[in-house]
């Protein structure tokens, strides 16, 4: 299911740079879908494992993609408060 929308939202997080992904949704996405390949596997069904393996790839990538960015952006913001706090206290 999720791999129908999570093209776009690679596409989109990798060309805005944003993190406005919820982590903790994409968390229980990877969970659920864990969950869904070893139902899979319990029946022997390859085209289940394959779409399986797929969906948690794809939003393993968003993933990371998404603390990457949230982490680069909050480090950023630090370094332009320290940079502001430096700069006001020379004046």
């Amino acid at each position: 299911m999720y791999r129908c929308i999570c093209a776009p939202q690679i596409v989109k997080l990798l060309m805005t740079k944003s993190e406005d992904l919820s982590v903790m949704s994409l968390i229980l996405l990877i969970v659920s879908s864990f969950a869904n390949l070893v139902y899979s596997i319990v029946l022997d069904r390859t085209e289940l494992i394959i779409a399986s393996v797929l969906e948690i790839a794809l939003i393993a990538v968003t993933l990371v993609h998404t603390v990457y960015y949230e982490c680069e952006n909050r480090h950023f913001a630090e370094n332009r408060k320290l940079l502001f706090i430096y700069n006001g206290s020379l004046l």
